[in-house]
């Protein structure tokens, strides 16, 4: 009822918006750039997600008693972490500290940036277990500001085609979900060496480093003119509007 009485107190002339203009969607550099950092963050976090288990055992000895609660530490921590960062983000946007553009591009630096680095001081770690759960920790630790960061920024570029970009996103992104299993395979099939799982972690590095540029350079948190296409509006500013056009 809530939502229903919001939307009727805000409707002028059009209750729902028209079909999304999916041309001008497909040549948005925004959306572009949306897109590019979810793969690469997808590609990244489905290669912990499904390889963290194989690695420790084979490469790490960690006996499977103990693999399942060392394999979801890292994603504990990454849940933990989001709900302050999170805040400390609001915050920032809400205190004037930062504008909403540069809090964005900060937090996915952090959450793209910080799972980089991780990786690439795991290929040095060689078979110390205890330092190598503390660095993949540290990874998905600091994945958690990407919540923050590039997340939710399809609100930001279209509030009333929100939904349309998430899904677009996702579904590009998610293939990543079965593809990064078969990557893995394929660079350790055979071949359960530090060199062949350091060519894994190297390639999801050089991704969330690449991705995390392209938002950086491309990304935009500003309402795309897309967004009202009904209507003729030369504003393009960060403030967010209500569901249908003033």
């Amino acid at each position: 009822d809530y939502i229903m009485n919001a939307m009727q107190s805000n409707k002028v002339g059009r209750a729902v918006p028209p079909p999304p203009p999916y041309k001008q969607i497909a040549k948005s550099i925004p959306f572009w750039a949306l897109a590019v950092t979810s793969i690469c963050q997808s590609w990244g976090f489905y290669t912990l997600q499904t390889n963290v288990p194989t690695y420790l055992n084979n490469i790490q000895h960690i006996p499977l008693t103990m693999n399942g609660i060392v394999s979801a530490l890292p994603f504990l921590l990454n849940w933990l972490a989001s709900i302050p960062i999170g805040l400390m983000a609001d915050w920032l946007i809400s205190s004037g500290t930062l504008k909403r553009g540069t809090s964005r591009k900060l937090m996915t630096s952090i959450g793209m940036g910080g799972p980089a680095i991780a990786l690439l001081c795991l290929t040095f770690v060689g078979c110390d277990s205890e330092l190598a759960i503390t660095i993949l920790c540290f990874a998905l630790l600091t994945l958690g500001a990407a919540l923050s960061g590039y997340m939710v920024n399809q609100l930001e570029l279209s509030p009333n085609y929100a939904g349309t970009l998430k899904g677009a996103t996702s579904t590009i992104a998610n293939v990543c979900g079965f593809a990064t299993p078969a990557i893995v395979g394929a660079l350790t099939f055979g071949e359960q060496t530090l060199d062949a799982w350091n060519n894994v972690f190297i390639v999801s590095a050089a991704l969330y480093f690449f991705g995390g540029l392209t938002f950086v350079l491309f990304g935009d948190t500003s309402i795309q003119s897309w967004n009202t296409y009904w209507v003729i509006n030369d504003s393009n500013d960060e403030t967010l509007p209500l569901l249908i056009s003033q």
